[in-house]
Formats: C-alpha cells, structure tokens, sequence
C-alpha cells in the first residue's frame, strides 16, 4: 500500500504544479485549449479536496462495490474507482485503478466530463519503479480530448520521470509497463453504468 499511495501522490502532485500535457499539443487550436484548462482545473479542485474524494472498490467475487476510508482497502480488492464532484455536487471526473497489492506498478483510468455530462477527456497514466531513469520511476502516459460526440480532438502520448521530465533517447517498450484493456465511455451516465456505480451512493 505504501507503494501505491507513492505513485498516487506523484500523480497528484505533477497535476496540482501544473505539469501538463500543454506544452507539446499543437497551438492555435482555441477549443482544445479550453478543453486543456478545463481538465486542469479538475486536476487542481481534485487535489485541493482530495479529502472529500468517494472512493470505491470492486472487490473479487463480488458485484457491489464497497465504500473505502482512509486507504483501508481489503486484500481482495480489484479494482478501485475514484469518483470527484465539483463544489455544486456534479460529477467531473471518474478514475479506475486496477489494483496492485505488491505496489510495484499503478495503472490509471480518467475520464472527464463536461457541464452536459458528456466526456471531454480521457487519459491513462501507468508508472513503473526504474533504477535506470532519475528519481527512480518511469510514467507512460496517454491524453485524448474528445468533442461533445467523442469524435478524437487531439492525442499525445509521453514518456516521462516522475517530475514529468522527457526520458530521452528512450522507448516505451524498454519499460515493464502495464497496459490493460480499457473503455472510452461517451457519457457520465455511461462511464457510471459500466462500473456499476450507483449515484444513490455517491454521498459525502
């Protein structure tokens, strides 16, 4: 568990100083730049009240989910969903992280959505531990905005340290990375049905 709250505090951390994908995404472009600051400011409110965050946990062999508290998570956990609403109780942001008991790895799912609902964003953030780059981790990570009908905008792929820092002359695939399967939902309603998250629930 130490392993794992390491590489969500990286995640965390790189979004609230501002560390972004905005520097290598075309310019010129002024929708996808409010779409940029759009997801940042989700990223910064999220890590602001990390706190209030509802957490909830996939268990296996069960169906319904179960409310986590302060990182208490059962050895059987699966998968660990992360659902951030806004000061108005919207949700603007859903987060899937398979889990991983040993920590040694962190997969990240994002999807973002819009004041309609609609996802706006979805990224995947995947770090591995690594003697041979600075700091001792490597991250993978993938950004895609979408318009309001989940048409692709726009789609960067990095390979970065933990600081975000470009790992130079470097491929992804020298990295033990993990990539699981995933699912690009076009709507809160949808992402929230697939994961089989009740709204009812989704109280502080």
């Amino acid at each position: 568990m130490k392993a794992l709250s390491f590489f969500i505090t990286i995640a965390l951390f790189a979004v609230f100083c501002g560390w972004s994908e905005a520097q290598v995404l075309p310019q010129g472009n002024v929708f996808l730049k409010s779409l940029q600051k759009e997801k940042s400011r989700t990223d910064q409110y999220e890590f602001k009240h990390r706190v209030q965050l509802i957490v909830l946990a996939k268990l296996e062999g069960r169906q319904q989910l179960v409310r986590i508290k302060n990182d208490n998570f059962p050895d059987n956990t699966d998968i660990i969903y992360t659902v951030v609403k806004d000061s108005t109780g919207r949700i603007v942001a859903v987060e899937q992280v398979p889990y991983s008991e040993s920590g040694d790895w962190y997969e990240e799912f994002k999807h973002y959505f819009d004041a309609k609902g609609n996802t706006f964003a979805f990224t995947i953030k995947t770090t591995v531990f690594d003697d041979s780059v600075k700091g001792g981790v490597a991250m993978w990570q993938s950004f895609n905005y979408y318009t309001s009908a989940l048409n692709l905008l726009n789609h960067t792929i990095t390979l970065t340290d933990s600081k975000e820092k470009p790992i130079k002359g470097r491929k992804s695939t020298e990295f033990d990375f993990r990539h699981d399967p995933y699912h690009i939902y076009k709507s809160v309603d949808d992402c929230l049905k697939a994961c089989q998250i009740d709204r009812s629930t989704l109280k502080y």
